[in-house]
C-alpha cells in the first residue's frame, strides 16, 4: 500500500507542468493606431523549451486584443488571411481559444529558445504600434482590409520591416527532465521521512 502510494506520488510529480505564464516579449512602446489584419515575427529569448503560450495585440487604448484564430508558423507568410489553414507551409499550431484579450494555445505547443517564429491573424484588428521599429527580433506584417475593388480578395500579407505592432508572448519555460527528477526525487525523500517519523 505504501509502495503504491510513493509510486503515485512520484507519477504526479513527474507529470506535473509549470503553472502561470511569464512575459516572454513584450513590445509596447507604439502609439500609432490603424485596422487591419496583423501578423508579427518574434525572437524567444534564450533558454526554454516554452510552453503554456499566450500571445496578444493590443488595441488603441494599449490593453490586449484578439479576435478570430492566431496561426503559428516557423516561416513567413505571404498569402491571403482566408487561405491560413495547417496545410500552410511552416504551419506549427493554430490558437485553441481567447482569454481575457490573448490567444490561448494548446499546452503541447512548444517554441524553442532563442528562434524567430511568426504570428498571423486571420482577422482584421484595430491594432497599435509603430511606423519606426525599434524590436530587433522581428517585423510587422500586415493584410489590408475589404473593401477592395471588386473581385479583388484581402491583399497578401505584406512584411513592414521597420514597423512593429504592440505584442506581448507569454509563456511557461519547461524544466530540463534532470531538473524534474530531482524535484521529484526531493518530495519522494521527504515524504518517506515523514512517514518514518510518524512510525
Amino acid at each position: 500500500m505504501r509502495t503504491t502510494t510513493f509510486t503515485l506520488l512520484l507519477a504526479t510529480v513527474l507529470m506535473l507542468s509549470p503553472l502561470g505564464a511569464t512575459t516572454l516579449v513584450s513590445i509596447i512602446s507604439g502609439t500609432e493606431t490603424a485596422t487591419f489584419v496583423p501578423g508579427q515575427s518574434v525572437t524567444t529569448p534564450g533558454g526554454g523549451p516554452f510552453n503554456n503560450l499566450l500571445f496578444n495585440f493590443y488595441g488603441p487604448s494599449n490593453s490586449p486584443l484578439a479576435a478570430g484564430t492566431l496561426f503559428l508558423l516557423s516561416q513567413s507568410y505571404i498569402d491571403t488571411p482566408a487561405a491560413l489553414s495547417p496545410s500552410v507551409p511552416g504551419f506549427i499550431a493554430a490558437s485553441t481559444g481567447i482569454a481575457d484579450g490573448r490567444y490561448v494555445f494548446a499546452p503541447a505547443v512548444i517554441l524553442a529558445g532563442n528562434v524567430q517564429y511568426f504570428f498571423y491573424a486571420n482577422t482584421p484588428l484595430n491594432n497599435r504600434g509603430s511606423s519606426v521599429g525599434t524590436y530587433s527580433g522581428g517585423a510587422l506584417y500586415a493584410a489590408q482590409v475589404p473593401p477592395l475593388p471588386f473581385a479583388e480578395l484581402y491583399a497578401p500579407f505584406v512584411e513592414l520591416a521597420t514597423q512593429d505592432a504592440n505584442f506581448t508572448l507569454s509563456g511557461t519555460e519547461i524544466p530540463e527532465p534532470a531538473s524534474v527528477l530531482m524535484l521529484s526525487v526531493g518530495a519522494v525523500v521527504g515524504t518517506v521521512l515523514r512517514c518514518r517519523k510518524r512510525i
